[in-house]
């Protein structure tokens, strides 16, 4: 049972790594969108992408926070059920 709660929580870290990517993907294409808007700030275009982009960011922001209450939820049935100890799940959540 312990093997597969630790599967189950490195498998939802491993999904936040990638989600935090993403976010990181995701904001570097708007600084360089924030770069062609200073070049043409009336570029209708170059501010339909930003928007995008920043709607990009706010899903997956989403997305990541839905994992990481999915893992303190987890977390925390683990716990009440004794599979986890304090000390174990307080290391977990200083990584």
């Amino acid at each position: 049972m312990a093997t597969e709660i630790g599967r189950s929580l490195e498998e939802i870290d491993g999904n936040v790594k990638a989600l935090n990517k993403t976010l990181k993907d995701s904001a570097n294409e708007t600084k360089e969108l924030d770069k062609a808007l200073k070049l043409d700030s009336k570029s209708a275009e170059t501010v339909d992408r930003k928007m995008q982009s920043l709607g990009k960011q706010v899903g997956v922001a989403a997305q990541k926070v839905a994992l990481l209450k999915q893992k303190q939820d987890e977390s925390n049935k683990a716990f009440a059920r004794g599979d986890i100890s304090a000390s174990v799940k307080h290391r977990r959540r200083k990584r």
